[in-house]
């Protein structure tokens, strides 16, 4: 994520007002959009090998302002303020935002550097790492498209350029989703284009396919949510630093998710191969590709042939204020094959745009 000194980022106010005062004269619509999220995620594994404990938790706030015309068309300017709590280099992380957004019946694209909450597919923590609450920014651009009964989607999401020491990455998405009567078949991707920088030569090919079957029964029990699904989760990874070859970890992946007044409780179980082989693995200057590379989350890293996730969750929705506002409490529990760890979450999202006060809503 791009950081950007105060002083650089404060002068883009007048220039907004200068932009955007002329809409109201000539009949565009004035739109603005604020989030804000506050979290605290609590990790205890020091019985695990595969991940560090580590407490995360900061609030962010992202006000857009923008110009909008036609028939979803528009245009967004505004920044993405983090606060990490205890953090004192640098005590802020701030990063612009600026995007074309279009909004349509059923197709939906945004382009430039926008809010993750864009990204309408779904892609599991084997793909991205929990702390993507935190990792509220992506610069690229993603397009997705409803039908009556499918869903599509595809993404680019750009990591880093070559300057110095950086190296080239990128993550492109692809998600599909295919619903019948009672059960839906729906398959999830990703690349992650790992090259070289100014100082290190060399690229690791990091493919991934989730494909998998699902039943929602929520329809017809008295449950709010009886999710089912089932899938195997395929990587097509090549170190060409090291010239390992292509080796294809896989494995069984299930999930199991019940809720009903706001309690939930969620079950992801893998058996199969470490999909993180190359993670303690070192380029030519001896630096270590780690979570660089992996971008989900470290269990899968695990070599004992089975990862556990159980959550007991409360996530309740309020009538009107559910509009604007949600939150989210959980305790999960996490098994590596090694032992256990223990995982304490919490989450409060807010966002406010000019939909929510409009007469009738």
């Amino acid at each position: 994520m791009n950081s950007l000194n105060r002083r650089h980022f404060l002068p883009v106010l007048p220039i907004l007002l200068f932009l955007f005062a002329p809409s109201v004269i000539y009949g565009q619509k004035f739109l603005y959009d604020v989030d804000f999220r506050f979290g605290l995620d609590n990790r205890e594994y020091a019985r695990m090998c595969y991940s560090p404990s580590k407490t995360i938790f900061g609030a962010i706030l992202a006000p857009k302002v923008g110009i909008g015309w036609g028939n979803g068309h528009s245009v967004y300017v505004g920044g993405d303020l983090k606060r990490y709590f205890g953090k004192t280099v640098p005590k802020y992380d701030v990063s612009l935002l600026a995007y074309y957004q279009y909004d349509g019946p059923s197709l939906d694209i945004t382009a430039g550097a926008f809010p993750r909450k864009r990204l309408a597919g779904e892609y599991p923590s084997a793909f991205l790492d929990d702390a993507v609450f935190f990792d509220t920014v992506m610069e690229g651009a993603a397009a997705s498209y409803t039908g009556k009964t499918w869903k599509a989607e595809a993404a680019l999401d750009w990591l880093g350029m070559v300057q110095g020491g950086t190296r080239e990455r990128f993550a492109a998405y692809a998600y599909f989703r295919k619903d019948f009567s009672f059960f839906y078949g729906a398959v999830s991707f990703m690349m992650h284009h790992y090259a070289g920088s100014e100082k290190v030569s060399g690229v690791v090919d990091n493919l991934w396919l989730y494909p998998y079957i699902g039943f929602d029964f929520s329809g017809i029990t008295p449950l709010s949510v009886l999710d089912i699904r089932a899938g195997w989760i395929q990587t097509f990874q090549n170190d060409r630093v090291n010239e390992t070859g292509f080796v294809n970890p896989g494995g069984f992946q299930g999930e199991f998710v019940i809720e009903k007044w706001g309690v939930g409780l969620s079950e992801t179980i893998y058996l199969g191969k470490s999909l993180q082989p190359f993670f303690n693995s070192t380029d030519r200057a001896g630096e270590v590709y780690g979570t660089s590379l992996y971008l989900g989350n470290t269990f899968y890293g695990t070599d004992s042939g089975i990862y556990n996730r159980l959550e007991l969750y409360y996530s309740p929705s309020i009538p009107k204020v559910s509009r604007w506002l949600s939150f989210k409490l959980s305790f999960a529990a996490h098994y590596d094959g090694y032992g256990w760890g223990w995982q304490q979450l919490a989450c409060l999202v807010v966002n406010l745009n000019q939909n929510l006060f409009r007469k009738g809503k």
